[in-house]
């Protein structure tokens, strides 16, 4: 009986790299966008609170004013810069999906061809076996 040999064993391994590979950047570019999406979060907090801060009773003076106009600016431009970023990591994480995915289907293509291949030879070598035992039997029953 012969051994099986999938003759794009070695491509096969490539591809199930390329689609590890492919599922790490994956986890990387969810971990990202959460990361970002956690800042926006935080960003938006501080903008509310800059909004929502009123002046005390006895702060008439301009300068408090403009600090606190100040602040609200700086704070909404955090939320814009943030909610840029969540965007960026977002299309980030879909060009990762796409990878993975064109990664796994072509992964899965030469796991099927595999699979069909070794079902084959099975076939075969049961053929190869039946046909030995068929001589082997015919040889023996002979006078």
């Amino acid at each position: 009986m012969r051994r099986f040999e999938f003759r794009l064993a070695r491509l096969e391994k490539m591809r199930e790299l390329r689609r590890r590979e492919a599922r790490v950047a994956l986890a990387q570019a969810v971990a990202a966008r959460d990361s970002k999406r956690r800042a926006l979060a935080e960003a938006e907090t501080m903008y509310r609170q800059a909004i929502y801060t009123e002046l005390d009773e006895g702060a008439h003076d301009i300068t408090v004013w403009r600090e606190l106009m100040a602040r609200r600016e700086r704070a909404r431009e955090s939320v814009g810069y943030a909610a840029t970023k969540e965007q960026e990591a977002t299309l980030s994480l879909a060009e990762a999906e796409a990878a993975y995915a064109e990664a796994s289907r072509k992964h899965r293509a030469l796991e099927r061809l595999r699979e069909k291949r070794y079902a084959r030879w099975r076939e075969e070598e049961k053929q190869e076996e039946q046909k030995f035992l068929d001589e082997n039997y015919l040889l023996r029953s002979r006078p």
